[in-house]
Formats: C-alpha cells, structure tokens, sequence
C-alpha cells in the first residue's frame, strides 16, 4: 500500500470495513479507524441468518462526559488529572480517562471521609 499523497489519495483510500468504520489506509500497513462512541458490532449468529447487534462501551471517556457524570466542571476534572487524583492519558490534544476511573474516584472520596 503507498501512502497518501493527495486529496483524491484520500478519497479512494477511505472506505467502510465489515464493522461499519471508516478506514483510512496511511501506508506500510497502517490504518487510521474512526466511528462515533458508542459505536455498533453486527455479529453473525452461525445457527442463523439474522444478525445481532451488540453496544459496545468506550474503554476512554473526554473530560465533558466525565464531568457530566461527576457533576463537576471541566476545569475542575483538567485539574484532578493534573494532579493525579484522576488517572488519564494525553492522545495528541485530548485527554482521556478511563471509563472506570470516575467511579474509582468517587469510592476513594467517600472511603476519606
């Protein structure tokens, strides 16, 4: 596979995969996936010719979602992370937390007082 040099490169390169996301080929083997979260799996059932479909939970929420479900503010959940009292991960701008790591949180918070 060459790489992409162009904008009809990309064009071509883009395409839908069994699972329904969108791959783009970058090269030497690489693959670049994209889907909305949560994202849907259609799984053939082998006794049958239906399909079913399963929800598949993200394993790394943005900081919007977690702060939603803390009731806290953005700035605030940027810093528990900076500080640690959150674990996360830094992927280009972003980061993440683990989809458990609120409610880890929230155990330690209560277990203090």
């Amino acid at each position: 596979m060459s790489s992409i040099t162009s904008q009809r490169d990309y064009a071509s390169a883009t395409a839908k995969n069994k699972l329904g996301l969108t791959t783009t080929t970058l090269g030497k083997g690489m693959e670049l996936f994209s889907s909305p979260i949560p994202f849907r799996v259609d799984m053939e059932i082998p006794q049958s010719s239906k399909s079913q479909t399963m929800e598949v939970a993200p394993l790394l929420l943005p900081v919007r979602v977690v702060a939603k479900m803390l009731g806290r503010s953005k700035s605030r959940i940027y810093e528990l992370c900076l500080y640690g009292e959150l674990r996360s991960i830094k992927d280009g701008a972003s980061i993440l937390i683990p989809a458990d790591e609120p409610a880890k949180w929230l155990a330690r918070k209560l277990k203090q007082r």
